[in-house]
């Protein structure tokens, strides 16, 4: 006899306060697993009662739903109701019918068919949920609120593919159109300002414990604990790849011993065209000793500038400052990189965060906890290496 909706709640809670105090009472393993998998199979027949029970209720909307309502969302309407699927499948609860039918629909928009709300073992694929909007938006919200991203700095492609080939043209090589009359021929000149370059994708993961009180909780504080994740991970991560292919790019620094050199960079060293957009990117140390520079007269040559990160600009270019634990010195020299970074280092962005959850894998079951996988899509690439002038400042002894 199939038992009420009622009943299968106290079920399960008493099946969910066995299994927990077996766990406090480090009970051995395999009372706790067999207490763990009761608890399971029975909170996975509420859960189908509770589905039987809003299916019922559905359908009767449906018999008396005028004909006009009858039709397909709109990709905002799917946008808005994928977000309850994603709360769903975070809590490991059976999607159904419609739930799918929105799920498909989302990969269709966001153009990521192999995704799955199920855990998967492949690796060289996207899979895993899709990232609801607002919660995307909230991620890059958290993200604005780091001062230090340097994301922003370089030139950033979104890209479906993972791995590719690009063909470009050295800006400072860059060269004009030609003159023609009309029925003139148009030669295709090979020359050699252009160059391939290949990207490839890398994978970056993270596990993020959710504990049962908070699956419970609110929509709204299981979305914003997850957002926060997301953001602060992926900055720190993609910073960390950023700052590597930059000073694996630039293996040889020039001295900077004062104001002079940095003139001599903008002015000579590095092209016009580099110049003009060009950001000054330093560490803490580096920026100890520019914010000390001072000219014949005794006033302090960083001037204040709105546009700039750290509010503070040499010979009219952004100071940009980068924490030391993130760029350090090295045998007291601070790294000062000087151009346009957004032609000097490409970043490609798979756009796309695969997630997905356990109960049972990893640590999850001994620590009594959701485990949230979240991989990470990207690569950095070397462009124009020719936009920036690496340099080095001597860091005082005692600094």
């Amino acid at each position: 006899m199939t038992k009420s909706l009622r009943d299968l709640k106290q079920d399960f809670a008493e099946k969910q306060t066995a299994w927990e105090t077996k766990m406090n009472a480090k009970a051995p393993i395999e009372e706790i697993r067999e207490a763990f998998e009761a608890m399971k199979e029975t909170r996975a027949l509420l859960e189908m009662q509770e589905e039987a029970e809003k299916m019922v209720v559905l359908e009767k909307r449906e018999d008396v739903k005028p004909q006009t309502e009858q039709r397909d969302l709109t990709n905002e309407e799917v946008e808005v109701a994928y977000k309850d699927v994603f709360l769903k499948a975070v809590r490991n609860k059976d999607l159904n019918k419609n739930d799918m039918n929105i799920f498909e629909r989302m990969k269709e928009i966001r153009e990521v068919p192999t995704a799955t709300p199920y855990l998967s073992s492949a690796t060289d694929a996207d899979g895993g949920l899709i990232v609801p909007k607002d919660v995307q938006t909230r991620i890059n919200e958290y993200k604005r609120q780091y001062a230090f991203e340097l994301q922003s700095l370089v030139d950033v492609e979104r890209v479906t593919a993972p791995t590719g080939l690009r063909v470009f043209e050295k800006l400072a090589e860059s060269v004009a159109f030609v003159n023609i009359d009309e029925w003139d021929t148009i030669a295709e000149v090979a020359t050699p300002q252009f160059e391939k370059k290949e990207y490839s994708l890398a994978q970056y993961a993270g596990i993020l414990p959710i504990p049962r009180n908070l699956l419970q909780d609110t929509d709204a504080a299981l979305l914003d604990t997850i957002a926060k994740f997301i953001a602060r991970k992926t900055i720190v991560t993609r910073n960390a790849q950023i700052l590597a292919k930059i000073d694996a790019s630039y293996a040889v620094k020039k001295a900077l011993a004062g104001v002079d050199d940095f003139k001599d960079v903008l002015n000579v060293e590095l092209d016009a065209v580099f110049a003009n957009n060009a950001k000054i990117i330093t560490n803490q140390d580096g920026f100890n000793v520019l914010d000390k520079l001072k000219d014949e007269n005794g006033n302090y040559l960083l001037q204040p500038d709105v546009k700039s990160p750290t509010g503070k600009a040499l010979l009219g270019k952004a100071v940009v400052l980068v924490p030391n634990r993130e760029l350090p010195s090295k045998l007291g020299k601070a790294p000062v990189y000087i151009g346009d970074m957004k032609e000097a280092i490409k970043f490609f962005d798979r756009g796309v965060y695969e997630i997905t959850s356990t109960e049972i894998g990893g640590n999850a079951f001994t620590r009594n906890s959701m485990d949230i996988r979240v991989i990470d899509r990207f690569g950095v690439e070397a462009w124009d290496t020719a936009a920036v002038i690496a340099g080095e400042l001597t860091v005082p002894a005692g600094v």
